[in-house]
Order: C-alpha cells, then sequence, then structure tokens
C-alpha cells in the first residue's frame, strides 16, 4: 500500500451464504456454507482474485458463513411449505465489508 494515510485500514469481509428451508436444518448450514465457499472458488478460478494471497494479505481478511435458513429479510414469512418460489428465493449470499482501523 502506498498511500500512508491508509496504512493502518483493513478491512473484514463476510460472504454469507443462505439456504432455503427445505430439508435437514443441520444440513441447510452445510448448504450455507458451502454456498459461501462457492463464490470464494467462482472469485478464485474465473476471475483470479484470490484473497489469500499476498497481494491481499495486509487489507483483506475473508470469512465464509452459513447461517442456515435463519437471517433478517427472508422471503415465504411465514413459513408455507407449499410455496416452493418464495422459499428458493432465500439461495443467496451476503457480502459485508466493514473497516478495521489499527494493527
Amino acid at each position: 500500500m502506498t498511500d500512508l494515510t491508509m496504512k493502518d485500514i483493513s478491512y473484514l469481509m463476510v460472504i454469507s451464504g443462505s439456504a432455503s428451508r427445505f430439508g435437514d436444518e443441520n444440513e441447510n448450514f452445510l448448504l450455507s456454507y458451502r454456498r459461501s465457499l462457492s463464490l470464494y472458488k467462482y472469485w478464485c478460478q474465473n476471475l483470479g482474485v484470490d484473497f489469500d494471497s499476498q497481494k491481499y494479505h495486509d487489507i483483506i481478511e475473508l470469512q465464509m458463513a452459513g447461517i442456515g435458513t435463519g437471517g433478517v429479510g427472508r422471503f415465504n414469512i411465514p413459513f408455507n411449505p407449499n410455496n416452493r418460489i418464495e422459499e428458493e428465493k432465500n439461495q443467496r449470499f451476503i457480502i459485508y465489508i466493514a473497516p478495521k482501523l489499527g494493527k
């Protein structure tokens, strides 16, 4: 990093995957995590962005998470198992980026 005013600023980036409410609850947590991992792999393999490389080492801390069937802003509330189209909208991920000040 060449800008000295930014030398003590880095970022935490969280890729949070979400699943729909079909199947086993524990399996939905795994599906959610796999969703976030798939996005990370896509960035690495198709876009050449690897947050584990030395280039990003002091700038970005990447975390991947799976929140299962929880979270705010879900579709199909209250849950109706017959409303598959609305529930499938919950198969998504959210990316959070937060600044980390200081060392």
